[in-house]
């Protein structure tokens, strides 16, 4: 952990205030709208399925507040390697490096030079031409996706689930 994230945690409980970081006002809202969210509906177990690197499961940790188990699924070798790192002192935070999908069986996972625009889908031909540096193919992974598998480390009973799903590039 930064010194400055130490920092603002001591100031935030002194003072019982959250402390918003320079550009992330309008972050604040989805913040608060999550916090909510999760105890309206007594959420008790989160899928994070296309963590990237992890920072919604952070977030979910540091700014929601959520506490309950979080399932991260990752494909890419690398960005799993991060997640596992940052999950290595959470109990509740497990990592799966596989791609999930409608089917099981073999596939080509597509790693595009931005990360999060990865996919096992081929980019849209409207979203190659909005974002075209993004979306250059830098290489492709072999994988099998997994329709639904029990995790391995602990009994999963909970009632109720948020699936977050990270898909920024439309197939079509």
């Amino acid at each position: 952990m930064s010194v400055r994230r130490l920092v603002r945690r001591m100031i935030e409980k002194a003072l019982r205030a959250q402390v918003i970081p320079i550009g992330h006002l309008a972050l604040a809202f989805e913040w608060e709208h999550l916090r909510r969210f999760f105890a309206h509906f007594a959420i008790d177990c989160v899928f994070d399925v296309g963590a990237n690197a992890g920072q919604y499961a952070t977030m979910l940790r540091t700014r929601v507040g959520y506490r309950g188990p979080i399932i991260s699924y990752e494909p890419i070798p690398e960005l799993a390697t991060k997640i596992r790192a940052a999950a290595a002192l959470d109990r509740g935070w497990f990592v799966e490096e596989l791609a999930l999908d409608a089917l099981e069986g073999h596939a080509t996972f597509n790693v595009f030079a931005s990360d999060p625009f990865s996919s096992l889908h081929a980019a849209s031909a409207a979203a190659e031409q909005q974002f075209p540096t993004h979306l250059r193919l830098e290489r492709r992974i072999d994988v099998v996706p997994t329709a639904a598998r029990r995790h391995e480390s602990f009994d999963l009973a909970a009632k109720h689930i948020v699936i977050l799903v990270n898909h920024l590039v439309a197939n079509g």
